[in-house]
Order: structure tokens, then C-alpha cells, then sequence
């Protein structure tokens, strides 16, 4: 068992191989796909990242690919759909990526 920030940490690390700090609930969505008949409850965190560690896949089995995108990128990806769903449920939530990113940076 473990809490959500401890949770953040080591998937973080698992998943793209590098450290968090103080890691906080952002925010929780329910995202619905009928289509598939899939339900996701997504727990968004915010943490502390250094910025010099270098994001790897370590899980290529389950991800094509991790990469950091500024906030044009992100949108794009947005309007392209090529975003996990539940980030664009997020995007939906916040009404558009600015709004996203402006509650993002001042959490």
C-alpha cells in the first residue's frame, strides 16, 4: 500500500527513470470511453523536477514513447488527438490547454 505522492515517486522512476520532489494532488478525472468500453480514473499529481535528468522509456512494452512538449506542442497534440485520454479529459475539464497550463504553473 502506498500513498498517492509515494505512488507518484516510484512510477515516475520506474515508468521514465527519473526523481521527483513533492509531488501534489493536481487534480482527479473520470474519463469515459464508450467506444471501448473503458472507464479510467486518472489521478494527476504535480511535482518538483530538476530539469537536467534525461526522460527515458523504460517501459517500451507499454509506451511508444516519452518526450517533454511546450505548451504549442501539447495543444497540437491536443487538437490531434495523440494525447493518453485522460489528459485530453483534462484539457475538457479546464475548457483549453492555456487555461491547463495556467492553473498548472500556478498550483
Amino acid at each position: 500500500f502506498e500513498e498517492f505522492e509515494e505512488c507518484a515517486i516510484r512510477e515516475v522512476q520506474e515508468e521514465i527513470g527519473i526523481n521527483i520532489e513533492n509531488p501534489k494532488l493536481f487534480t482527479v478525472a473520470s474519463a469515459i470511453r464508450k467506444e471501448i468500453q473503458h472507464h479510467y480514473v486518472v489521478i494527476f499529481m504535480k511535482a518538483l523536477y530538476d530539469g537536467i535528468q534525461e526522460v527515458k522509456n523504460l517501459e517500451p512494452d507499454k509506451h511508444s514513447e516519452w518526450f517533454w512538449v511546450d505548451k504549442v506542442n501539447f495543444e497540437q497534440h491536443y487538437k490531434e488527438q495523440k494525447l493518453f485520454y485522460g489528459l485530453m479529459k483534462l484539457v475538457e475539464i479546464y475548457g483549453t490547454v492555456e487555461n491547463l497550463y495556467e492553473k498548472i504553473i500556478l498550483l
